[in-house]
């Protein structure tokens, strides 16, 4: 493994380099994400959270005999919304 500073041969756990002491982060590691990443990702998660529920109950709409017939099954879906908001 090279420095990518004063590119010497290093040691593949070291924190820092023992000739330049540049930092060398660990590649497995990985990146920390954007603002804008976290961000979509958040508003991924809100939308999400609301259209699963829904969908739901709209794919389980033709199996009930009609919304009024049982209000606490056939509204839980409001209950989530109210939840996640």
């Amino acid at each position: 493994m090279e420095c990518p500073r004063c590119a010497r041969e290093i040691v593949p756990d070291r924190l820092f380099c023992m000739w330049c002491e540049a930092f060398l982060p660990k590649a497995e590691a990985g990146v920390k994400a954007s603002i804008l990443r976290r961000f979509a990702a958040d508003m991924l998660d809100s939308i999400l959270s609301v259209l699963v529920p829904a969908v739901a109950y709209l794919l389980a709409a033709p199996y009930r005999r009609t919304p009024f017939d049982d209000p606490p099954s056939s509204w839980a879906w409001l209950a989530t919304l109210a939840y996640t908001a």
